[in-house]
């Protein structure tokens, strides 16, 4: 049905096989990777059936209704406006979309005044800094946590209170915030390893609830079915589930399952498999790292700030809280703030009640806007964290991991198991593109297996090695992107993803992915203040990387932000990776909220 919303064959990518009338699909998740997979089996002639331990669908896609507008808990941007999926799913589905503009962004100091003259010309000399200390660690020989290596670098013990404030803002709001992860946890190697599609970023003020809504047209999905194992049996795969809300247990069998369990679900062994799963899979399991972002949505009765603001960001006095705030103002046209806690803030606000945490937002608001702001009229707060169907708002890249885990990850067992899901993906992971695309890469895996006349799934697995920087996986994907993310400061070190692949006449190409590093230091940035925030991406249609034992790889993703009146980011350092023996350690936003 969606196929001949989106063009039919463009979308399937594959003639049907045949007997795939036949195939019974399982996919264990309702979030937009299980829902990619499933429509795209169905819209093949699968017969598939969705189990959603939810009482809704979307997972990390959540527009809450209930004030009579939409109002996100959960994903919130589509990143990318040019060959971006979701926009063609937006567009089929006919949902409007919105650019959010981040060079509106605009910052205040602890005291609530806009930051001084001297203090934005001190960040960017600062900011330079750290993207010197991470291009230094990220051509060293062995990784170490993001947060040390900055610290380090700038000499964080040496430094003023005022400037250790003003570095603890950055680290908060340029990683911590953007990849959902305490700077103590993320991999100085890894943790900006993604690509990013080119154009603005968007929002979908009608709701993002629309995307899944579409996918979701004609399907059977069972809701509130919360699924305990998954066994191999013969040529079969059965399922148990509960009743999410009666405890009433049951047991479906398929001829092939696809799991998009979150990554915190995973950890969790809240759902268990027979035979288990490898060791190598259940090693990039416990190897990445499942982040935490939070919402707390305020909406008052006017608008009292600027509305041609889009960003507010808030130099604390607390390192990490409340640094990120989003107006819906001017995008949705409706009087509402949003403020982001992420990492071990993010999680600590999580045993708090709604109205402290409304109180503690309201707090800073007053900080900035003065005593005479009005009261909001209502407030929505988020706990991904403690969410029990995700456990986590969405999977980083941390110390002691390696891209090559996401791969892991992603590989079939047997023919009969197949895995989707945001942390599956090895270059969009944390975002809905990267989820929804890796279901559809299920789907296509499946489909192979038909079209190579093994219906019955004789399909082998061959794991890559997660412990050691060899990987030799393949995985679809759609043409990607390098991003750029360009801090303030000239002279700022590039950092390059050189990537490449065959394009096909589907929206996804195949991808062997075995990378070979090679580092080399390169220069440190000089600073210059520059007075706002871009992010672009450069497209490239494409990755390839040769099987090799030591991985040459060349890493440009290139990521250009430009941050608020006041500041400029070039986060790009350049690196070109030479991997280390054998023995170094190896390296892991739906929500994007």
């Amino acid at each position: 049905m969606l196929g001949n919303i989106l063009g039919g064959a463009a979308m399937s990518g594959h003639p049907q096989p045949a007997g795939a009338a036949g195939e019974r699909v399982i996919v264990i998740g309702a979030g937009i990777a299980g829902l990619g997979a499933a429509r795209t089996l169905a819209d093949a002639g699968y017969t598939v059936t969705i189990l959603e331990a939810r009482n809704r669908i979307g997972g990390r896609i959540w527009t809450d209704s209930s004030l009579g507008f939409p109002v996100e808990m959960g994903a919130g941007w589509i990143h990318g406006s040019t060959g971006n999926p979701l926009v063609t799913l937006a567009q089929a589905a006919g949902a409007r979309l919105v650019t959010h503009d981040v060079d509106s962004a605009r910052e205040y100091q602890a005291s609530g005044a806009p930051l001084a003259s001297a203090q934005v010309q001190r960040l960017a000399v600062l900011r330079a800094s750290m993207m010197a200390a991470v291009t230094a660690g990220q051509n060293a020989s062995t990784d170490q946590a993001l947060r040390t290596t900055i610290l380090s670098g700038v000499g964080y013990a040496t430094l003023t209170a005022e400037d250790q404030r003003l570095v603890d803002y950055l680290i908060s709001t340029e990683y911590e915030h953007e990849y959902a992860a305490s700077s103590e946890a993320l991999s100085t190697w890894w943790f900006d390893d993604d690509v990013a599609f080119p154009g603005v970023d968007q929002v979908l003020p009608d709701g993002y609830g629309a995307l899944p809504d579409l996918l979701a047209r004609g399907l059977d999905i069972r809701l509130s079915q919360r699924v305990t194992n998954v066994s191999i049996a013969g040529n079969t795969v059965v399922i148990a589930a509960t009743s999410a809300t009666g405890g009433a247990s049951s047991t479906l069998v398929a001829d092939r399952v696809v799991v998009t369990l979150p990554l915190g679900v995973l950890k969790s062994g809240a759902v268990t498999f027979a035979p288990a799963l490898p060791a190598i899979q259940q090693a990039a399991i416990g190897g990445l790292g499942m982040g935490v972002l939070n919402r707390c949505t305020l909406v008052f009765p006017t608008v009292f700030w600027d509305p041609s603001t889009d960003w507010i960001e808030y130099v604390t006095p607390r390192r990490g809280e409340w640094v990120d705030w989003i107006s819906l103002a001017r995008p949705a046209g409706r009087p509402i703030l949003v403020g982001f806690n992420a990492a071990q803030y993010g999680a600590a606000i999580e045993t708090k009640t709604d109205a402290a945490i409304v109180e503690a937002a309201l707090a800073v608001l007053r900080t900035i806007f003065g005593n005479a702001i009005p009261a909001p009229v209502a407030s929505k707060v988020t706990r991904w964290g403690s969410d029990p169907f995700s456990l986590g708002a969405y999977s980083y890249n941390a110390t002691g991991s390696t891209p090559a885990m996401r791969d892991t990850l992603a590989q079939p067992i047997g023919g009969r198991i197949f895995f989707a899901g945001e942390a599956t993906h090895r270059t969009y992971f944390a975002t809905v593109h990267g989820a929804y695309l890796s279901g559809t890469r299920a789907a296509t895996q499946i489909r192979a297996l038909m079209a190579a006349g093994t219906p019955t799934g004789t399909g082998t697995r061959t794991p890559t090695t997660v412990g050691t920087r060899t990987a030799t996986p393949t995985q679809t994907s759609v043409p990607t992107t390098t991003r750029t993310r360009t801090a303030t400061a000239t002279a700022s070190p590039t950092r390059t993803t050189t990537v490449t692949a065959t394009p096909t006449t589907t929206p996804s190409v195949t991808r062997t992915a075995s990378v070979t590093a090679t580092r080399t230091p390169t220069s440190a940035p000089t600073a210059t203040p520059v007075p706002s925030r871009t992010r672009t991406a450069t497209v490239t249609p494409s990755r390839t990387a040769t099987p090799s034992p030591t991985r040459t790889r060349t890493v440009t993703p290139t990521r250009t932000r430009t941050v608020t009146p006041t500041r400029t980011r070039t986060v790009t350092p350049t690196r070109t990776r030479t991997a280390v023996p054998s023995t170094a350690p190896t390296r892991t936003r739906t929500p994007a909220p």
